[in-house]
């Protein structure tokens, strides 16, 4: 972080696996690493994390820092899941393969096992059931990567995989670039797909796959992986910040995650990928667009140009949502959902003298118009 302000740059977009630390600020090295930044004139904006939906997860809670969670955006890659009994659940995939909208497939629960662990579908563990040829159900979670569950149902013989939201993540799904037919579906539809393989012998169910899905709703809408303030050890700083695109970002992506390391690949050069890492640089831009339009305007100033014109509420004018399409609260949206037009020109921004942070008595505030 010294080394970029060194080299003069404006902004700093931290990612979330550069931090994770939930440690007091003077141990805190992004803190101390960001508090020199600001002090030089540099904008830094940082990943809130990735441990959400409980209260008190967060990382990078500094109030000299832009803390971003991350929430959805209006469209999504569709995979819809068809039933036996007619009903229809929508879900999403990036991997949008060739199939027959005729043939429906036999439909399991890999929970129905008596071995508990089976309903996650971690490496090994369909070994010994008879899943050939069949649809698995696979529980979402237990620290198993959603792609490494489709690595095993297709080990196993699966023809297909659903992705079963428990409570926790909601309504919460994620568009992934599987190895296999498969959708991710929400909580509630997760309860009805089980309870009809519970009603019949002969369970069946396809997966049909939509493409790019416009207008989608409710949108923004907090992700269930977004932490949560308030801080574990500042509880008296109020974070998040703002909220931006987190949920299945396409953007350019020099690098594939390998099984050693991050190395350089000669494959597709952008990714479809969902984090507050995702949501972070979307704010990090709108900085630099506001630094661009306004060059002497400090950290501070920037910030609250930011803040002070978020959108409170979703596209159709209803409050921001969390994953159980409940209101979201102020610990999970922050000030809100950015606005860059606004943002350019919040008509009003305060500012503060960053030297005279340590001494809140002598802290002073000045407020300046945008025009």
């Amino acid at each position: 972080m010294d080394a970029a302000v060194g080299d003069g740059c404006d902004v700093l977009s931290v990612y979330l696996s550069m931090g994770g630390s939930t440690v007091p600020f003077y141990r805190d090295i992004l803190a101390i690493g960001a508090v020199g930044a600001v002090e030089k004139g540099v904008f830094v904006s940082m990943a809130a994390g990735n441990n959400g939906p409980n209260a008190s997860t967060l990382f990078n809670d500094a109030p000299w820092m832009l803390t971003v969670p991350a929430s959805t955006v209006d469209c999504l890659i569709g995979a819809q899941v068809r039933l036996g009994n007619g009903l229809l659940f929508d879900g999403e995939s990036v991997y949008q393969p060739d199939v027959s909208a005729a043939v429906f497939y036999p439909l399991v629960y890999a929970g129905a096992s008596s071995t508990p662990e089976v309903r996650f579908c971690g490496n090994g563990s369909l070994s010994g059931f008879d899943f050939k040829g069949k649809i698995v159900v696979c529980d979402r979670g237990n620290g198993i990567g959603r792609i490494d569950k489709g690595a095993e149902v297709k080990r196993a013989g699966g023809v297909g995989m659903i992705i079963a939201n428990e409570f926790p993540d909601g309504y919460s799904t994620l568009s992934d670039k599987h190895i296999l037919p498969a959708s991710h579906v929400s909580y509630a539809a997760a309860v009805a797909i089980k309870k009809y393989i519970n009603s019949t012998t002969n369970p069946v169910a396809q997966i049909v796959f939509k493409g790019t899905v416009l207008g989608t709703s409710p949108a923004p809408a907090i992700t269930s992986f977004s932490s949560r303030g308030p801080s574990l050890h500042n509880p008296g700083v109020l974070k998040p910040d703002i909220t931006g695109p987190g949920v299945g970002i396409l953007a350019a992506w020099p690098f594939q995650v390998g099984p050693s390391s991050l190395a350089e690949d000669s494959g597709p050069t952008f990714n479809t990928v969902s984090g507050t890492s995702m949501s972070t640089p979307h704010l990090s831009g709108v900085a630099a667009l506001i630094k661009s339009k306004r060059p002497d305007w400090s950290p501070a100033a920037i910030r609250s140009a930011i803040m002070t014109t978020a959108d409170p509420i979703d596209r159709s004018g209803n409050p921001i949502l969390n994953e159980q399409h409940q209101p979201a609260d102020f610990f999970a949206t922050g000030a809100g959902h950015v606005n860059p037009d606004k943002a350019v020109d919040p008509g009003l921004a305060y500012d503060i003298d960053p030297g005279r942070i340590p001494d809140r008595r002598a802290v002073q505030w000045t407020a300046r118009p945008s025009r």
